[in-house]
């Protein structure tokens, strides 16, 4: 307990010695203008991952709906390509592998004699390339995110290092004077 109020004292001590209030914002106007533009660009870039965070996020709840949506009427269905010229529209991508696999399946029964295996191969490779494009189109602006998750922690260093060294030159101008 006593070392409790020893560290309140020193406390106590060290508060009555230095500033008395801690402004964030101060600090801010009074930095180096480059700490300040870098502050400011960390500053935007979080506000833009944030937004694109949120809108992702608003995005895939949409796609998911209509997703279920068009799965839980596709297994209804009983005849699949009306359903699917009916229901099939570019905006889902469920509905979109649907068509590749659909395609494939037309073209696979094309010829005279159908190879089972061959034609559930080039449908798997078709499903395959129609679920990578979908994948694609959903994650259009997330390598923004990785770009700013690995650059943004040496950018703040960068702006640490500099007003550190602002900090030091004007310390050394100061025992000049």
């Amino acid at each position: 307990m006593t070392n409790f109020l020893l560290l309140a004292a020193g406390a106590e001590i060290a508060g009555s010695a230095g500033p008395q209030h801690f402004n964030p914002l101060r600090l801010f106007f009074d930095a180096d203008i480059v700490v300040q533009v870098v502050m400011g660009g960390l500053v935007l870039a979080s506000v833009w991952v944030w937004t694109i965070l949120l809108s992702f996020t608003l995005r895939m709840a949409r796609v998911r709906g209509r997703c279920d949506g068009y799965e839980r009427d596709f297994w209804a269905a009983r005849d699949v390509d009306a359903f699917q010229a009916e229901r099939g529209r570019a905006d889902i991508p469920t509905s979109n592998v649907v068509a590749a696999a659909l395609v494939e399946w037309r073209r696979s029964l094309g010829g005279k004699a159908v190879d089972r295996e061959a034609a559930r191969q080039r449908l798997a490779v078709a499903m395959d390339n129609a679920v990578a494009l979908e994948a694609e189109k959903l994650g259009d602006r997330l390598n923004f995110l990785a770009t700013v998750g690995s650059v943004a922690p040496f950018v703040g260093l960068f702006g640490t290092v500099w007003g550190i060294m602002a900090s030091f030159y004007q310390i050394g101008q100061q025992m000049n004077s």
